[in-house]
């Protein structure tokens, strides 16, 4: 057999390796040449199972090699908010010890798989109408303009949510967020691009530029003046994902010391959260100011116009609340107004259920002047209309002031553009033009915006806090609840459309006089002797009139001239006897100056009104009883209606007057007010106010109490639900007053009162 083999191999017989694996040092090598082998196959097989695994092959093995040199890091490191936060400390936790990164989608904290984001990006790629239709800038106004821009911001948050969800990533073990620039090049150099587009790879190129093009031009129109501060929405989106939490609060020179005297109020009620005072230029918040408030520990001052491009508009006023909220270095948010003061600590405002279930916390406002708004909520609002737009005080009439927009908690990065949009009504939107009516046209200021800007936006996360609102002060009246029964009951005998005081012509009246001189001058005879004709004709006119029961009111048909012409010379009749506008609504264009009146038409009666112009029907009910109890309550104050005998009347109203609006917790005890410490805010000497009862506007069989409003922000609250402070409370505001003495906020009140005692002695 040695024969067949080569004369190489021949000497490797039997005996030659016995003889040379018996010598020691040729022994070593063969066990150095094994121990070796087996090595290097364990090795292959350590690296063979670990990169098959599926915990450690999250990130496609195509991008592997150039993942960490690609992303861009976000300077803030992220924390776990979502429902997966668990499952994803979890899977982090086995990692940590091999330092091998997860990578999470930035929405959803899922595994993050860019074939899937892309393909998502790649299939939403508009077609030249969808794109040449949105990205044409919004030529309407009115209500058109707010329905157009809902329909285009629902529309950019599904493009802007695909394009975030491909581009930002969150890491595990850093706990930072990313941003991917390797897209294009994931595109260019992937092997398998079957994995996310059934085209070609120049044709997912060209899809991909095209989206981007699409997504940054939808920007420029909805949204185009963050550009001074943030190159593009992702990123400024991105510097809110970890941000934490903080106050933010607007405010002017004028309001300096109320700002002042409520951080140091919080701080005493152990409220330990940063406080960021926004203001609009030096000229609005001074340095010797802002140098003052920063003496406050965690406080600091921004300028918001250097934030902001407001070319083509002005940013003044009211408008820098939503603006100060958005653009604050928080996450969370809690928005206050500069005159707004807490009974304890605001920080536990996070801790409300409706926060936590929602990210945004609203509070209602006084339930004054019920107004129906469902025609005008179906014209600006996409459809479908939400469960809660139907539930609010507008769609039921309630009341035509829904939201209080003195406190307002929101979590920016949860409701992104939902904020967005509610700066945007506070900004470029707010004003009337050529093309239409502003959003403040619709409403008083930025208190609505809120809530209507998550409407418009699709976004119906939101919750209005269920503690209610009342009064808080002291009773300045009584008034036998006898007396409003029999008034009451006088008014259910009358006509329904005739809701003004029996001494008075109806509305009812001056309509159908109106009709009958209308047509009296028609035919040439006078209203007075009007024939038969005349009132046929006036039949046939009535005839016309739709009556819708679902909101309660005639409508007369669109043509039918004669009735509205009948309906205005009704208005005039009623305008000649009733107040044109009450005392505390203030032009939204002024900076919160006491009494300036806003120059707007006489509203019409909700039993008149025009289902076309449905925003101003307001009932003058409150204002028509104002002269019997308020002037009185105000002029003749009783000033022996002290003391806890005030509990125990009975079958009397009271009637408690003050310039705060009181909100309470949802187990009806005082949370926080606006309104300040003064029974005048705008006047520097003006009393303290006297804090003794408060006041929940529902009386205690559950119907709705009666407001009237003054000038100077005084409200008188009727009704019989009225409490104690505790002690607790008390000593809230006697810390809030002692605070406002001590930095100064009342030197002139005090300086009043020494003259006073001088006088006297």
């Amino acid at each position: 057999m040695t024969g067949l083999l080569s004369p190489r191999f021949e000497k490797y017989d039997a005996e030659y390796l016995t003889n040379y694996v018996s010598s020691p040092s040729r022994c070593l090598k063969v066990v150095k040449g094994l121990v070796f082998t087996g090595c290097a196959v364990l090795c292959v097989l350590l690296y063979t199972t670990v990169a098959t695994h599926s915990d450690w092959n999250i990130v496609s093995s195509d991008i592997g090699h150039y993942t960490n040199s690609n992303l861009t890091i976000l300077t803030i490191p992220t924390a776990s908010v979502d429902a997966g936060t668990k499952h994803k400390e979890g899977v982090t936790k086995s990692l940590l010890p091999a330092q091998v990164p997860q990578y999470y989608t930035i929405h959803t904290n899922e595994h993050y798989d860019i074939d899937v984001a892309l393909r998502t990006v790649l299939s939403l790629c508009p077609d030249e109408v969808y794109y040449n239709a949105f990205t044409q800038p919004i030529k309407t106004g009115g209500e058109e303009k707010l329905h157009e821009t809902g329909v285009r911001v629902r529309m950019f948050k599904k493009y802007f949510d695909a394009w975030e969800s491909l581009h930002v990533v969150t890491d595990s073990l850093s706990d930072t967020a990313f941003v991917r620039d390797d897209v294009l090049r994931y595109i260019r150099d992937s092997q398998h691009i079957s994995a996310f587009t059934s085209g070609t790879r120049v044709e997912a190129m060209r899809q991909y530029e095209t989206y981007r093009s699409f997504l940054s031009n939808m920007s420029s129109i909805l949204f185009p003046w963050t550009a001074p501060y943030f190159s593009d929405h992702m990123t400024l989106h991105g510097h809110m994902y970890n941000a934490g939490r903080g106050i933010v609060i607007s405010g002017s020179n004028s309001q300096a010391s109320y700002i002042k005297t409520a951080i140091s109020s919080f701080r005493a009620m152990g409220c330990t959260l940063p406080v960021e005072v926004m203001y609009l230029g030096d000229d609005d918040l001074g340095q010797d100011i802002r140098d003052d408030l920063e003496t406050i520990e965690g406080v600091i001052t921004r300028d918001i116009r250097k934030m902001v491009n407001d070319q083509g508009w002005a940013l003044e006023g009211w408008a820098g609340k939503a603006f100060a909220a958005f653009l604050s270095s928080f996450r969370e948010v809690i928005l206050l107004d500069a005159d707004v003061l807490f009974f304890e600590n605001p920080e536990s405002l996070f801790d409300e259920s409706g926060y936590v279930d929602t990210g945004a916390l609203f509070f209602s406002d006084r339930t004054v002047w019920p107004q129906d708004k469902k025609s005008f909520l179906r014209k600006i609002l996409p459809r479908p209309i939400s469960s809660k737009a139907r539930d609010s005080r507008w769609w039921k009439g309630v009341s035509g002031e829904n939201q209080e927009a003195g406190v307002v908690v929101v979590d920016k990065w949860r409701h992104f553009l939902s904020v967005f949009l509610t700066a945007r009504l506070n900004g470029p939107d707010r004003d009337d033009s050529d093309a239409g009516k502003g959003s403040y046209s619709f409403w008083w200021g930025d208190k609505e915006t809120w809530w209507i800007g998550f409407e418009l936006a699709g976004d119906t996360d939101y919750h209005f806090h269920q503690g209610g609102t009342g009064n808080i002060g002291s009773v300045s009246n009584t008034e036998p609840i006898e007396k409003a029964e029999k008034e009451d009951n006088h008014k259910s005998e009358s006509t329904e459309i005739a809701t003004e005081a029996p001494q008075q012509n109806t509305d009812k009246d001056d309509f159908e006089e109106s009709l009958r001189s209308l047509r009296g001058s028609e035919h040439g005879t006078s209203g007075e002797s009007a024939t038969p004709a005349d009132e046929s004709d006036t039949s046939k006119l009535e005839s016309t009139m739709e009556h819708d029961d679902s909101i309660g009111f005639l409508a007369p048909a669109p043509d039918a001239d004669d009735v509205m012409k009948a309906i205005k010379a009704a208005e005039a009749a009623r305008a000649s006897r009733l107040p044109t506008q009450p005392a505390h609504f203030i032009s939204p264009k002024g900076d919160d100056l006491p009494n300036v009146v806003k120059d707007e038409p006489q509203p019409v009666d909700p039993s008149l009104e025009l289902e076309l112009e449905p925003e101003r029907s307001l009932s003058r009910r409150h204002l028509t009883k104002r002269d019997s109890w308020f002037d009185t309550a105000m002029e003749r104050k009783r000033t022996n209606l002290t003391g806890a005998a005030m509990l125990e009347l009975k079958d009397q109203n009271i009637i408690l007057c003050s310039p705060q609006l009181l909100h309470l917790t949802t187990s009806g005890r005082p949370m926080w007010f606006n309104g300040w410490i003064q029974d005048n805010k705008h006047e520097a000497s003006s009393d303290i106010s006297v804090f003794e009862f408060f006041m929940i506007e529902k009386k205690k069989n559950d119907e709705w109490a009666e407001w009237a409003v003054g000038a100077d922000n005084m409200c008188c609250l009727k009704g019989d639900n009225l409490h104690a402070l505790h002690e607790k409370e008390l000593d809230a505001l006697k810390l809030i007053v002692d605070i406002a003495k001590e930095n100064g906020s009342l030197n002139e009140v005090l300086n009043k009162e020494k003259k006073s005692n001088k006088n006297i002695e």
